[in-house]
């Protein structure tokens, strides 16, 4: 897992593999330490994430609502079919923009 910059108020945060009850903590602390600053876009970037639980949805929501706190915006892109279908299933589409591809969440 890891953080990019994409100009002045865009973070990209490439997720890792699983987001569980375990890796949830880091995955938390990464997205807030990403927010910090004038961030308006923050990314998630799910092309290597196979799974994630309820534990990681409750990160997601939490940073997504900060990132509305603060004029800005939480996106995710690249998620694979499992990862979708649990963002569906979750109602995550209602807080949280999807998008097909990096370049997209970043331009849009």
């Amino acid at each position: 897992m890891g953080t990019r910059s994409q100009g002045p108020d865009i973070k990209i945060v490439d997720m890792p593999k699983r987001i569980d009850a375990l890796t949830s903590v880091e995955v938390g602390k990464t997205l807030e330490e990403a927010m910090a600053g004038n961030v308006k876009k923050l990314i998630c970037n799910f092309a290597q994430t196979a799974y994630i639980a309820s534990a990681g949805l409750r990160v997601l929501i939490s940073s997504a609502k900060l990132m509305q706190q603060k004029g800005g915006s939480l996106r995710v892109c690249e998620a694979n079919t499992a990862v979708q279908a649990i963002f569906g299933v979750a109602g995550l589409s209602l807080v949280i923009e999807a998008f097909a591809t990096e370049a997209e969440a970043v331009s849009k």
